[in-house]
């Protein structure tokens, strides 16, 4: 029953003739007044009865003895919406626990407990009443990229739901996580209820599986409601689901053509097998690498995972030379997912690599072009058909600064086409002959592929001399020659020959 203010005050009266008749004397009129102090108010949550801070203790300290009077009204207002059972305080100092419940009849807003003693003024402290109805749904992954293939974690994402209503703080709830990848929805149901015990409410989890849902990248959200409240959505988050496939496979071959019998150019293939997947790092696959000729499989090999592998063939069928064209084709599925295949044509000739010599024979004149003198008057000559025709005659004056040189002479030699087409085979050289009509003093000859070069090097000797095989690199193209005559040097040089040496297929 609800007191109105009038009959507080004719309540208190009574109290108070009672309690002098109690105790006989006019001289108790000029008892002191009691000041109680009440603490902190916290926050009630609607609806009642739910588990959720259902009720509320504020202390309460007296500094004398005495019975009080307390009730509930709204802030703002003077007129009470809850009375409470009357309180003794015995002891001054002492904390005592004013319990304040949940009622149906509350609305949300600000309320206060006013305690009023026998002899004194009301002590009032404030409490929030919140309406318990979601405002504000909070989602979050425990992963955002989950697997469905059992061997590759995780497998699950948790969805953690926590609701709060307007004071911030958590409310129970009902409602629903929906997650929707590849075209695909899953709905799980969310309950947070309130704990009896403490009086709070936690969260609502539920376990959304990558079985269930396609490959792809997708969001989930929380759509949840309170007693009778509307419905109220989180925000939504990110969740990716990946099937543990092979998404791709690469197969590239050393060369297009492979010549089996054994000199050491192309005899066998290999075959490189790359795959990719939806997954970081190698994972189980099943597979194959096969050569066909004719539809038949001449060989083949096993895959197992998805880690990057190498095959060597020896271009054989059956141990036999068969001149044709082949296919290698790869084909590997993963753990999930659809069989990926790649192909490569081979061509397997039965052509063997023999060896062959070609012989240029030039003029001295026609290849030892320029010359530089290197004495101090530069006095130093080369001359053409000096003693007959297409010779070469240089003659050195006094080397400048005692250097060792004091002319140098050059000239270039063409590769012969065939020679250079054929370098790619390995193997290919070059033999230099010159014929000295005359040498006095030292005369340093050398032949490079490089301008300059000392590969191949002697002092030169009248008559027939020849030097070392000089290998001619891929794409060698000019064979550098250089005469390098010291202090007061002379020579005469009348051919040139060049001998080479090198490798063709037939």
């Amino acid at each position: 029953m609800h007191l109105s203010t009038g009959a507080r005050t004719l309540a208190a009266a009574i109290t108070s003739v009672l309690l002098l008749g109690a105790f006989g004397t006019a001289a108790s009129a000029d008892v002191p007044e009691t000041t109680i102090t009440l603490g902190k108010g916290g926050t009630l949550t609607l609806p009642a009865s739910d588990n959720v801070r259902d009720t509320i203790t504020i202390n309460a300290t007296t500094d004398a003895t005495t019975r009080a009077t307390a009730y509930v009204r709204q802030a703002g207002t003077e007129e009470s919406v809850f009375d409470l059972a009357s309180l003794y305080l015995a002891e001054p100092g002492v904390e005592y626990a004013i319990t304040v419940p949940t009622l149906r009849d509350y609305v949300p807003g600000t309320y206060e407990l006013v305690v009023t003693p026998e002899v004194g003024s009301p002590s009032v402290t404030e409490f929030t009443v919140g309406s318990g109805k979601p405002s504000s749904v909070a989602l979050a992954l425990s992963a955002p990229t989950i697997y469905s293939w059992t061997k590759k974690s995780p497998n699950t994402s948790t969805a953690t739901v926590t609701a709060t209503d307007e004071t911030g703080l958590k409310v129970a709830f009902t409602g629903s996580v929906k997650a929707t990848v590849g075209g695909t929805t899953v709905s799980l149901p969310l309950t947070a209820k309130g704990n009896p015990a403490t009086g709070t409410v936690g969260s609502a989890k539920a376990v959304i599986k990558a079985s269930a849902l396609k490959a792809g990248t997708g969001t989930v959200k929380a759509t949840v409601k309170g007693a009778g409240s509307a419905q109220v959505s989180s925000a939504g988050s990110t969740l990716k689901v990946v099937h543990t496939s092979v998404t791709g496979v690469k197969l590239t071959a050393s060369a297009t053509s492979v010549f089996p019998v054994k000199d050491g150019y192309r005899d066998s293939v290999k075959l490189t097998v790359t795959p990719t997947s939806s997954v970081s790092g190698s994972v189980p696959a099943t597979g194959t690498v096969k050569i066909t000729h004719g539809g038949k499989t001449v060989t083949s090999w096993k895959l197992t995972s998805t880690a990057k592998r190498t095959f060597t063939w020896g271009g054989r069928n059956n141990g036999s030379i068969k001149p044709g064209t082949y296919v290698a084709t790869v084909s590997i599925k993963g753990p999930e997912g659809t069989t990926k295949t790649a192909s490569k044509s081979l061509t397997v000739s039965s052509k063997k690599l023999v060896t062959k010599t070609a012989t240029r024979q030039y003029k001295a004149s026609a290849i030892m072009k320029k010359y530089m003198a290197l004495d101090y008057y530069e006095d130093g000559a080369c001359y053409r058909d000096w003693d007959v025709t297409g010779d070469v005659f240089c003659e050195a004056y006094d080397a400048y600064n005692y250097d060792p040189l004091a002319l140098i002479s050059q000239g270039k030699i063409p590769v012969p086409a065939d020679v250079v087409s054929a370098q790619k085979f390995g193997g290919a050289t070059v033999k230099l002959t010159t014929t000295w009509g005359y040498v006095s003093g030292d005369t340093l000859w050398t032949y490079d592929t490089k301008e300059l070069g000392t590969a191949k090097s002697a002092m030169a000797k009248k008559g027939t001399q020849t030097l070392g095989a000089l290998k001619l690199p891929e794409t060698s193209r000019t064979v550098h020659v250089t005469y390098g005559l010291g202090e007061y040097a002379s020579a005469q040089a009348k051919t040139i020959k060049a001998v080479y040496t090198y490798k063709t297929l037939q």
